[in-house]
């Protein structure tokens, strides 16, 4: 009897650990709808830095490299999921450490906006590089590993791309170019 009801138990925490994986993947197939409109890019960028600045060790500031009006006509909810999901990572990638810092540049160019977002977190290892894109691949103990693949279709569905440069103990650069 006890060993049906423990048995009971694990197979139904295994089901509730598989229903949570199928809706992250569910997720994921249904990206939100493209809803584009006018807005301040930068506006978005400052907004989402407030929704995740609440750490005593990491230091998160913004740099305009060149004097702009940052309108831009994209979706202004998918950036604010791309910049959100960049910055908990890098927010992670710091953890405990004390002088965390967080840097986003952003850059008015010709035809795209490009928005660094720079950490001094642990760095991503050479052979996690190649898969840091694809949907299930996670560094972390936690997370179904879909964040930056949805970043990355994101960016791609509204003209955009993201590359990134990472050294393991120094942090990362993520380098996003959106069409404006």
């Amino acid at each position: 009897d006890r060993k049906l009801r423990e048995t009971t138990k694990s197979i139904l925490e295994q089901i509730d650990i598989l229903s949570n994986i199928a809706t992250a993947f569910s997720d994921y197939a249904k990206l939100p709808k493209k809803n584009i409109e006018t807005f301040n890019l930068k506006e978005v960028i400052v907004n989402t830095i407030n929704l995740y600045d609440n750490n005593d060790n990491i230091k998160i500031d913004i740099i305009e490299e060149n004097e702009s009006d940052y309108i831009i006509n994209s979706d202004k909810n998918n950036l604010s999921i791309v910049f959100g999901n960049i910055i908990k990572n890098a927010i992670q990638a710091i953890g405990k450490k004390e002088d965390g810092n967080i840097t986003i540049k952003i850059k008015d160019s010709v035809e795209f906006f490009n928005v660094e977002i720079s950490d001094n977190g642990c760095g991503i290892r050479e052979e996690e590089k190649k898969k840091i894109f694809m949907p299930n691949f996670t560094t972390k103990s936690s997370g179904m590993g879909v964040g930056l693949s949805i970043v990355y279709d994101i960016l791609e569905t509204l003209g955009g791309n993201i590359s990134f440069e990472s050294e393991v103990g120094k942090g990362s650069i993520f380098s996003i170019n959106i069409k404006k």
